[in-house]
Parts: C-alpha cells; sequence; structure tokens
C-alpha cells in the first residue's frame, strides 16, 4: 500500500488483485451467490480506493483493510434488509430459528407456502426466484399496485402460519 501511496502503479495493480481475493474469501464465507460475492469484492476495492489516502504507514495494513471489509459488508447487508419485497418477513423467520437453530428454516417455509392458496404460492415463488414487482406484475396480469398488495398480503399469510406453526407470538 505505501508503495501504491507513493504512485508505484504495477503495486497498486498487484494490491488490488490481492485485496480483490481477500475480500471474496471474506464474502464467500458469508455470501451463497458468486455474483453477489463478485459484486461485494468490487465494492470493496471501490472503497480501498477512495480511502487509500487514509492509511497510515505507522500502522498494520490488515486491520485497516478489514475494517473497511466489515464496514461495506454491514452496509450490504442493510441495503439488502431495506428492499421493499421480500419473500418473508425476516422477524419471523429469525423467530423460528431462534427457537430452532438447527431447524432449516427454507424447507419449513417452502412447506408453509405450500399451504397458502394458490395465488399467494405463486407470489412468493415469484419473489423468491428474485422477480422484480414489474415481472411479476405482467405474470399475474395485474398493475404494480395490486401486485404489491398481493404480494404484502402473500408474505403476512407466511408470516402468520410460520407464527402458528411455531407458536410465536
Amino acid at each position: 500500500m505505501l508503495e501504491a501511496q507513493a504512485g508505484n502503479e504495477k503495486s497498486y495493480e498487484r494490491l488490488l488483485r490481492e485485496l480483490a481475493d481477500a475480500a471474496g474469501s471474506y464474502a464467500g464465507k458469508r455470501i451463497s451467490d458468486e455474483s453477489h460475492v463478485a459484486d461485494f469484492s468490487q465494492d470493496v476495492l471501490l472503497a480501498v480506493h477512495r480511502a487509500r489516502h487514509t492509511f497510515q504507514g505507522s500502522r498494520l495494513f490488515s486491520p485497516w483493510f478489514f475494517a473497511i471489509v466489515k464496514n461495506r459488508f454491514i452496509d450490504m447487508i442493510r441495503a439488502t434488509r431495506r428492499r421493499p419485497v421480500e419473500f418473508a418477513s425476516e422477524e419471523a423467520v429469525g423467530l423460528v430459528i431462534a427457537r430452532d437453530p438447527d431447524w432449516v428454516a427454507r424447507d419449513a417455509i417452502q412447506e408453509a407456502i405450500a399451504r397458502l392458496p394458490d395465488v399467494q404460492q405463486k407470489v412468493l415463488r415469484l419473489q423468491m426466484h428474485g422477480s422484480s414487482i414489474q415481472e411479476m406484475a405482467a405474470e399475474l396480469d395485474l398493475g404494480i399496485s395490486a401486485t404489491k398488495v398481493r404480494a404484502h398480503r402473500a408474505r403476512k399469510a407466511l408470516e402468520k402460519l410460520l407464527r402458528q406453526d411455531y407458536e410465536f407470538d
């Protein structure tokens, strides 16, 4: 990093390659989707590039770098949580997992979805496969607002089933 700060382009390129591998390794242990791992690594490299002037040679590099990695990871999680479309309530899934940590939440959610009316099942499955509201609206032959309402009601119905199955209040 010190050589890169001094203007050595080859050192900077080598540093970025090594940091991309380190960020990818960090993310790969925490994110299952490879495309998200690659996006995360790129985001970390951009953050390092923007903050490279803050690194002080008198300090260790790894703590500085991993502070950036951890902060970007937290930012990514926060951004994910703010997405308006989710296939299940985080709270309900969290409660289920907290009650029985060995239980695989995804299987129980799939079982609960199978007990919902067909329209709600379809909405939830479209969401789980990453369909946008626009794509869902086209598939369901509905307007955007009606699709959002159906998605909301389907999530609430799923949450209600999970709460009943696992006696949450």
